[in-house]
């Protein structure tokens, strides 16, 4: 285990309670391979925290490939994480489609204080036809309501919750459309460009589908941990279905992140990703690394400079 000492913080843990999804959305392949949804027990749940064995986790996420709110005793799940001493938790969050609420649980989990963000996720240029034909069969009046009231939830009951917002478009005017809808509803909206998922019914980015080469960004590291609805640990949260390393219910996370099945990934990733079916497909590849400080500074006075000498005609 001495080769585990100098991870013991978690960057991100994605740890999914429910396993599949009530939605089809177009570009995810949960509404082609996962048409089951499961839902993880309390008690596997906590049996899977207790075989976490880091001290710090940065951010932890009640999802990865499910809908965390369609888990039937979500209060329980809190009872866990409430209860747990096997780490800290800095950020600890739920992302949900917005379509499937138990009010009264929701209200149990905001007052608990242990959330510090909800977060929902939606689709298209910020009109209800869009919307609701990129995430079937998502109804636009079902979001609206969702949105005021947790936020009303939200201001009764934990005041400091973040309230945020993660939406594909496709153009600046549809962030414009979106915030006029988000914002005055007390959300802090967020964007993103459309990601090609290996396993998606349909793809809209607009530009050719190219295979990554070499180690992915989610594995190269092994500070990120990502959790299926039945505790097993997957390399990722691009594919529910891309490989696994191990269970929790039955080992330690130090003996899964140094254990042959996900060695033996690693390896193949490296020197044979084309022969993957899932991962040789993929378009994620390493971690492209930010330059140094003093290079993006050069980098910023060069732009000005150019900025300047144009403006003026030289």
């Amino acid at each position: 285990m001495a080769r585990f000492r100098n991870r013991r913080i978690l960057d991100v843990l994605h740890f999914d309670i429910v396993g599949g999804c009530q939605l089809k959305c177009v570009g995810c392949p949960n509404s082609t391979i996962l048409p089951k949804v499961t839902r993880i027990k309390p008690s596997v749940f906590a049996s899977c925290i207790r075989n976490i064995d880091v001290d710090h986790v940065k951010l932890f996420r009640l999802f990865n490939y499910g809908e965390p709110l369609l888990h039937d005793d979500l209060p329980a799940i809190f009872d866990v994480l409430a209860t747990a001493p096997e780490f800290s938790i800095r950020h600890l969050e739920i992302s949900t489609n917005a379509q499937f609420s138990r009010w009264d649980q929701i209200e149990d989990v905001f007052q608990r204080g242990l959330l510090t963000g909800l977060v929902v996720s939606c689709d298209g240029d910020g009109t209800p036809v869009s919307y609701e034909r990129f995430r079937p069969p998502a109804k636009w009046e079902t979001l609206i309501e969702f949105l005021v009231k947790a936020r009303e939830l939200r201001d009764r009951c934990s005041p400091k919750l973040e309230l945020r917002t993660t939406t594909v478009i496709f153009d600046e005017a549809d962030k414009a459309r979106w915030r006029s809808v988000l914002e005055p509803l007390g959300w802090d909206p967020h964007f993103r460009s459309w990601i090609n998922l290996v396993g998606a019914s349909e793809t809209h980015s607009g530009r050719e589908w190219r295979p990554g080469q070499g180690v992915c960004s989610f594995v190269e590291q092994t500070g990120q941990l990502y959790v299926n609805a039945n505790g097993t640990v997957v390399p990722c949260c691009a594919h529910p279905r891309a490989g696994e390393f191990g269970n929790l219910c039955l080992e330690k996370w130090s003996a899964i992140v140094d254990g042959n099945p996900r060695r033996h990934f690693v390896e193949l990733l490296r020197n044979k990703r084309e022969t993957m079916e899932i991962c040789g497909a993929c378009e994620f590849g390493p971690r492209v690394p930010k330059p140094p400080r003093i290079m993006q500074l050069f980098s910023q006075l060069s732009g000005r400079m150019s900025g300047l000498g144009e403006s003026t005609g030289a």
